[in-house]
Parts: C-alpha cells; sequence; structure tokens
C-alpha cells in the first residue's frame, strides 16, 4: 500500500491518544460545573449541557440608562420593576 496508507493511521493513532489525554483533562472542569459550587447545581439545565460552562443563577439589577428600545432584539433580556417611590425601573 505504501508509505501514505501507514503514516494515516498513524495519524489517525495519534489524533485518537491526544483527544483522549485532552478528554480526561477535562473531567475535573466539567465535575465543577456541575456540581453545588458553581450555580447551584445547574438545575435546570439539559442533560447534555450538564457539566458545561453555562451560569443559571443570574441576578436582576437595575439599568437607569436603559430603555427598553435597547433589547429589541433580545427582550427576554429586559424586565421592568417598581421602587420604593413608585418610579418604574428598567431590569
Amino acid at each position: 500500500f505504501g508509505l501514505g496508507v501507514g503514516l494515516f493511521f498513524w495519524t489517525q493513532s495519534t489524533l485518537a491518544l491526544t483527544l483522549a489525554i485532552a478528554s480526561l483533562l477535562n473531567i475535573p472542569n466539567m465535575l465543577y460545573f456541575e456540581g453545588p459550587d458553581y450555580s447551584g447545581g445547574q438545575r435546570g439545565v439539559m442533560l447534555l449541557l450538564k457539566g458545561s460552562a453555562v451560569c443559571t443563577i443570574q441576578p436582576w439589577v437595575p439599568c437607569p440608562s436603559c430603555s427598553p428600545d435597547d433589547f429589541e432584539r433580545d427582550p427576554g433580556r429586559l424586565a421592568n420593576g417598581i421602587n420604593a417611590a413608585g418610579e418604574s425601573l428598567v431590569f
């Protein structure tokens, strides 16, 4: 078959070994991201995303300089509230 076939399989085995080592090195990170110390154990996250760096604990803070027009493309990031003085706030 020649040198090319041998080189192909050597490259495939080297790539497989490299990916196996990289996946073993990522196991501690996945366990941390899935654990209770990060984002409360990721409750409500789809099974395939468990262990990823997706954060489910997001505090809402007032944005006095924001307007609803700033969030036309992503309305899920906008919330309204009322402060103690009865004024409307944008979060």
